[in-house]
């Protein structure tokens, strides 16, 4: 059986060196108290993978020298265990939810291979549950769950003061590449959005065999970004429906069962994925 090779979060120096970030460094050499000489590895979260030898330069800073190269960002075939960029990214924004769920509901997210994670305030939410100290406590979790589940890209957390703003920074419908790449979990009432056949509720099933990308997939325009959309415990305003159904979303069920939002988030997190797997 193979020895465990722990890996870490560092930056280049140079062709033939490494340095570990101090969050990083702290961990390997006060909490694991790695010995100098251990073999590590280490990414930049840009796609880039690298194992070689741990050499402490002081009680909390270390590099990593004797590298070699197990993988770059413009490597064809992933290396096991590992993701690399695909043509179909991942973004999931959830209404804020009370303190202490989305630091459950993160490390499925990024396990599940969303890309970006956007957290936005709700008409029915108070603005102190996107705080300093936890968007903070957020990115942590990101970087952890990040190295457990062996990601080479450091996903990317945005936070909004409202939904409009979260919209606004979306590329307009017609930008898109494919039809039906943006879903909102959630089943509006008949009287929040037109009612038109395309913008029927539809099961999570439906909507993954129904994405389709449009013309050859070969466009320069990739990675297409493939977005999901869920509340938090009280859902949506209908306002809030309205906005987001004339920005292109596809009202997607998650199932006949009432679900907690921290549910929700995960499970439609899954959805994407499924639907991202399959347009690859």
């Amino acid at each position: 059986m193979s020895k465990h090779v722990f890996r870490f979060f560092a930056s280049p120096t140079s062709a033939i060196q490494w340095t570990l970030d101090a969050e990083d460094a702290h961990h390997a050499l006060k909490v694991l108290r790695l010995p100098a000489g251990e073999t590590v590895e280490a990414t930049d979260g840009k796609g880039n993978l690298i194992r070689g030898t741990l050499l402490p330069t002081g009680k909390e800073s270390a590099d990593i020298t004797n590298i070699s190269i197990i993988h770059t960002a413009h490597t064809a075939e992933p290396v096991a265990g590992s993701d690399t960029i695909s043509r179909i990214q991942l973004e999931l924004a959830v209404g804020a939810l009370k303190p202490g769920d989305l630091d459950d509901v993160i490390p499925a997210l990024v396990e599940l291979g969303v890309n970006r994670i956007s957290v936005f305030i709700t008409e029915e939410t108070g603005k102190n549950r996107i705080a300093d100290k936890s968007v903070e406590r957020w990115n942590r979790i990101i970087r952890t769950a990040t190295k457990q589940s062996k990601r080479l890209w450091l996903p990317e957390l945005a936070t909004y003061d409202s939904i409009n703003d979260w919209l606004d920074s979306l590329p307009k419908p017609s930008e898109i590449l494919a039809d039906n790449a943006r879903w909102m979990f959630a089943e509006p009432e008949p009287d929040h959005g037109p009612d038109t056949e395309d913008r029927k509720t539809k099961s999570g099933f439906q909507a993954i065999q129904g994405f389709s990308i449009r013309g050859d997939g070969k466009s320069a325009d990739w990675p297409l970004m493939l977005t999901g959309l869920v509340g938090s415990e009280r859902g949506f305003s209908a306002k809030e429906v309205q906005a987001v159904l004339e920005q292109g979303f596809m009202p997607v069920s998650l199932g006949a069962h009432v679900l907690r939002a921290r549910t929700a988030a995960i499970a439609a997190a899954t959805m994407l994925a499924m639907a991202g797997h399959a347009g690859q």
